[in-house]
């Protein structure tokens, strides 16, 4: 097993090589369905980007997008993406598990 990092290049270094290597920074996507890993929504904004920065941490680019509820709060939604088809979404999906996040694949709208 893989010692304990101490510094963050250290951290992404050693979760970066658990698993195979797929990129998941967002792509310029053509066509009108696209795809989002939604990988967490959070009330706190503070806390969406700790989670930003764990993904960060582990070679993945996110974004953070505030909407409002229909009770009127605000949720900050962390995800991967723009993604070009579902299989590429599931294949996200399928890295962030084996570095140990969840998430779950929504069409962009």
């Amino acid at each position: 097993p893989p010692k304990p990092a101490t510094t963050p290049a250290q951290a992404a270094t050693s979760i970066a090589g658990t698993s195979p290597a797929v990129s998941v920074k967002p792509a310029a996507v053509a066509g009108s369905e696209k795809f989002l890993v939604l990988t967490g929504a959070f009330r706190d904004r503070t806390n969406a980007e700790e989670h930003r920065a764990s993904l960060a941490l582990a070679g993945v680019e996110a974004g953070i997008e505030a909407v409002k509820t229909a009770d009127g709060a605000t949720l900050h939604r962390v995800r991967v993406g723009p993604l070009a088809n579902k299989d590429r979404a599931m294949t996200v999906l399928a890295q962030l598990r084996a570095d140990g996040f969840d998430g779950q694949v929504v069409r962009q709208q």
